[in-house]
């Protein structure tokens, strides 16, 4: 590596230690874990500005630890069919799990031998615990309730051949759970094919139901069913989905990539293919990375709107409360939602203390969460029944239908039955006259016509006649839970109001009622396992078609406000020519007061550009008749409507040609794609008659500042509408050029010539951290008199590269010197400026995008020939459309705004001079990930430290 890439840590934990603010766990616990990966050199070495994490999102408990998958692939098969997609399916999916950071182990065409040692050499990596992920695609074969995977040469003539010579999946289950019992295990099998041996009577169809705690095992369809096959695609069709969800939504929780595939599967096929996973995993868990980010909450939240602008140097300040506890009582959508909740408790032989309390509280939950609620106490199984029934009715109106029973439940041939109260059973056979069949319940649920909303919640493991609550089978639609896994009892005491699984429960609905319920009641596994110290473990089983959640899934789309009275209102003003002045309101204010109420209001927009034609006219009309007076207040007015109205620089120039900036005796050639309206670019003449760096006017606006995608890191909220006056942004990054003109003017860096440059050395003598050769003369240092005076360029070159090796204080410098050579206000932008200026107009990533592309900004692995090697002369990439070039990569650019952990109103404005707290960086480097160089990442470091890959821009906005 060369020297020049080195990665110090100075620069993240400066950023720890300076500042004092509740600065979230997981936030810290990312950088520390950055910090002691990345240490190479000690704080008083220059380098460069260290990456931070790429993931954009907090980092979950598994992120940190190993992942290892097995993808076997058979399709050569000598015996029977050969199948066509087995070979590209597991060639693909190893290159996307490889390139999600798993450790990828490929199998293909394998025989008995080579399939059974790779399970167990599998199972031997995994000994240190993370991810373990199985893959099998070719045939296997069900017999006797258990799935036997094909090798190639299998030689079976009958079905006691099957045991012998084919591959048992419950080896593989076994040497994934004894290995890795502590961390989560998945297993896929594209494997529910057509039987190819037709003489064996006693094979079933598809592939058997398997389950196992930890697991989460996934078919491309329902158990004992077969899935269709298409020769003409290149992967089979559940795989073709699972490969896109790896390579899109690695970053989603695997409940939520496994119910979109069914979907998106089930909607391919017309409903003939629904493929179904079942889940026993105690945490939550993402192929890519994951976590519960602040995004994740604040997106559920009422967005605070400022209904007034607010300029670079005020605070705004925001009362949005960004800490993980959900408001669900404010939240809205257009889901119907029903719950029937059940509490039996008072039975006369085997009382129960906590499932009236359970059901009460579990009613006002859900009560609070939207749901219509009936709720039943104490009932009878003709009052359980009839609950029932009419609940099965009320959800042919509905979108979701949950329903929660607590009391005694009992097992009978392998089917529930829940206690009424005043059931009278003397042996097994009265238990099925005498309870209610809880696949009753599901029959009457299956009348919801959406088809894919229901939950069964069943806190009902207490002691009886068989232990526990017997496994169901789920029909398509259902996530089904029990407060403890099948087949295993709980107590049915708890010294506590609720049961311990409800009160986990309870407490999950009232907090995170947003998160998907399969993530939901994960957490509720996992901390009723940690309180009872693994003696319970509640289970889930779901065959979703679609991401369900108690509450709001994704962000709530506001009610549009009512806003005819003043849009009419908004009409007589402009009827009457009060445009922008005038006594008791003006057409302006009124169409912005709609503007604030609904930003996207069509009339609204077009009275804003009738107001901007009308000047137009007015202005036109004034300066052909030479009413210059006249003129001028109609082009202050249509400023004030439009500082972008493209007719302000021609009508400006006729009215006095004198008074432009001198763009017209500046000559560049513009790169290629360069389509913004030159006149919108200026040069400020500075004293000695050269000139200052090319601006490029940004007009006023507001924009949703932060994390909008929702991946990015916690100091990215929260988001919410900011407003900015408008300014003028360098059109280009300061280059050498523009700076070595201030160090020369004002003896800045000026040393002894014995003192040290202070250039990035290569460490020792090793040859891999050797200096880029020099290029060209071109890009030659400056002569050994002079290279204590400017900063060092690291041999790449000067003239149009963007300056590096310079702190926060000699950027403010530079403003300072240009301020005083103009005349004008420059200065170093705020976050705000700086990332309305790099959106323009834009909510992706990327202002062209969600996806770096190639050979569009100069990022670490983005294609240019500068990529992760040094800087690229300004200009080299098209801008944005805001005419503003480099807001992606390049170099950090310094930033006027002392750094806060979360949003407080510090970024819309300037620290004072002598505040010495961390100041802001915004845009990525030539050394940083896509993923890092996306608008709204954030980064800080102290006022006095250089990198390689740090420099700066400059604004101005006159006072």
């Amino acid at each position: 590596m060369s020297g020049t890439k080195l990665f110090t840590n100075k620069l993240f934990t400066e950023k720890l230690i300076t500042e004092k603010t509740d600065m979230n766990r997981y936030i810290i616990l990312t950088l520390v874990i950055l910090i002691t990966a990345c240490s190479t050199e000690n704080d008083n070495t220059q380098g460069s500005l260290q990456p931070t994490s790429i993931t954009g999102t907090a980092i979950s408990a598994q992120d940190n630890k190993p992942r290892f998958a097995l993808v076997i692939g058979n399709g050569n098969y000598q015996n029977v069919p050969s199948l066509l997609h087995p070979i590209n399916d597991a060639n693909d999916i190893a290159t996307a799990l490889n390139n999600l950071g798993f450790d990828v182990t490929l199998k293909l065409n394998a025989n008995y031998k080579t399939l059974k040692n790779a399970a167990r050499h599998f199972g031997q990596r995994l000994q240190n615990g993370g991810i373990g992920l199985f893959y099998f695609s070719g045939y296997s074969l069900q017999i006797d309730n258990r799935n036997y995977l094909l090798p190639l040469q299998a030689d079976i003539k009958t079905d006691m051949d099957i045991e012998f010579e084919s591959l048992d999946t419950r080896f593989v289950l076994r040497q994934m759970q004894e290995n890795n019992s502590e961390g989560a295990n998945l297993i896929i099998l594209e494997a529910s094919r057509d039987n190819p041996y037709n003489n064996i009577n006693n094979l079933k169809k598809g592939l058997a139901e398997m389950n196992s705690q930890g697991f989460l095992i996934a078919y491309p369809v329902a158990p004992n069913t077969v899935s269709s096959e298409n020769n003409e695609t290149l992967n089979s069709l559940y795989t073709k989905h699972l490969l896109t969800a790896l390579r899109e939504k690695a970053f989603m929780g695997v409940f939520d990539i496994f119910a979109e595939m069914t979907k998106q599967v089930k909607t391919e096929t017309n409903g003939a293919q629904v493929p179904w996973h079942s889940d026993l995993l105690t945490q939550r868990f993402c192929f890519g990375k994951c976590g519960e980010s602040l995004a994740a909450v604040s997106q559920q939240l009422p967005e605070n709107e400022s209904t007034a602008d607010v300029s670079p140097g005020e605070e705004a300040v925001s009362p949005l409360d960004t800490s993980p506890i959900a408001t669900p009582t404010a939240l809205k959508d257009d889901l119907v939602r029903f719950a029937l909740v059940i509490g039996n408790g008072d039975y006369q032989n085997a009382p129960l203390a906590n499932p009236v309390n359970d059901a009460k509280d579990m009613a006002k939950a859900l009560k609070d969460l939207g749901f219509e609620v009936t709720l039943v106490l104490n009932a009878n199984k003709r009052t359980l029944k009839k609950a029932v029934r009419d609940f099965g009715q009320s959800l042919a109106n509905s979108n979701i239908g949950l329903f929660y029973y607590s009391g005694h439940n009992l097992p009978f041939n392998n089917r529930n039955y829940l206690l009424p109260l005043q059931a009278d059973i003397k042996n097994e056979s009265d238990i099925e006259f005498e309870g209610l069949e809880a696949d009753y319940i599901l029959q009457q649920m299956e009348k919801n016509p959406h088809y894919g909303g229901n939950i069964v919640i069943l806190d009902a493991c207490r002691g009886n006649l068989k232990n526990g609550v017997a496994e169901m089978n789920n029909p398509p639609g259902f996530l089904i839970a029990y407060a403890n896994a099948p087949g295993s009892a709980c107590d049915g005491k708890s010294n506590e109001h609720n049961s311990i699984y409800t009160k986990h429960l309870l407490t999950a609905l009232r907090e995170k009622a947003f998160l998907n319920a399969i993530d939901l009641l994960t957490d509720v596994t996992r901390l009723v396992e940690l309180e009872t110290n693994g003696a319970r473990v509640p289970w889930h089983s779901d065959t979703l078609a679609q991401p369900v959640c108690f509450g709001v899934c994704s962000e709530p789309q506001p009610k549009k406000p009512n806003v005819s009275a003043l849009l009419r209102e908004c009409k007589r003003h402009f009827g009457a020519n009060r445009l922008t002045s005038g006594k008791g309101g003006t057409a302006l204010s009124c169409y912005q007061e709609v503007l604030e109420k609904d930003p996207v209001n069509a009339k609204a927009l077009a009275g804003l550009r009738k107001i901007e034609a009308r000047y137009v006219t007015w202005a036109k009309s004034a300066l052909d008749k030479g009413q210059l007076d006249k003129a001028k207040r109609y082009l202050a007015s249509l400023r004030q409507v439009n500082p972008n109205s493209q007719k302000l620089a021609e009508f400006e120039a006729r009215l006095d040609p004198s008074s432009q900036p001198s763009t017209v005796t500046f000559q560049q050639v513009q790169p290629p794609g360069n389509t913004f309206a030159s006149s919108k670019l200026f040069r400020d003449n500075l004293l000695d008659g050269s000139l200052g760096p090319e601006m490029v006017r940004i007009p006023a606006g507001r924009f949703r500042m932060g994390d909008i995608q929702g991946t990015g890191n916690g100091d990215e909220q929260p988001v919410r509408w900011v407003s900015v006056k408008g300014f003028a942004m360098g059109h280009y990054e300061i280059t050498f050029a523009e700076y070595d003109h201030f160090a020369k003017a004002t003896g800045r860096y000026k040393k002894p010539k014995n003192e040290d440059s202070g250039q990035v050395k290569p460490k020792d003598e090793d040859s891999s951290q050797a200096k880029p050769k020099v290029e060209d003369s071109s890009q030659a240092k400056p002569k050994v008199e002079d290279t204590g005076r400017y900063p060092d360029d690291e041999g790449w070159g000067r003239a149009n590269r963007p300056v590096i090796n310079v702190s926060w204080e000699d950027a403010t410098a530079y403003t300072q010197w240009l301020s005083q050579q103009t005349g004008r206000h420059y200065r170093l932008p705020t976050e705000a400026e700086w990332e309305y200026t790099a959106r323009a107009g834009t909510t992706t990533e990327y202002w062209w995008g969600n996806e770096i592309g190639s050979k569009r900004a100069n990022c670490a692995g983005s294609g240019s020939q500068w990529s992760d090697e040094k800087t690229a002369p300004v200009g080299s990439f098209a801008p944005n459309p805001f005419g503003v070039y480099d807001t992606t990569g390049n170099v950090w650019e310094w930033l006027c705004s002392a750094y806060e952990s979360q949003y407080r109103g510090a970024e819309q404005r300037c620290a004072a001079q002598n505040d010495t707290r961390i100041r802001s960086l915004r845009g990525g480097s030539w050394l940083f990930h896509p993923k890092l160089c996306r608008t709204t990442l954030r980064n800080a470091s102290r006022l006095d430290k250089t990198y390689n890959n740090v420099g700066f821009r400059v604004v101005i906005a006159d006072k």
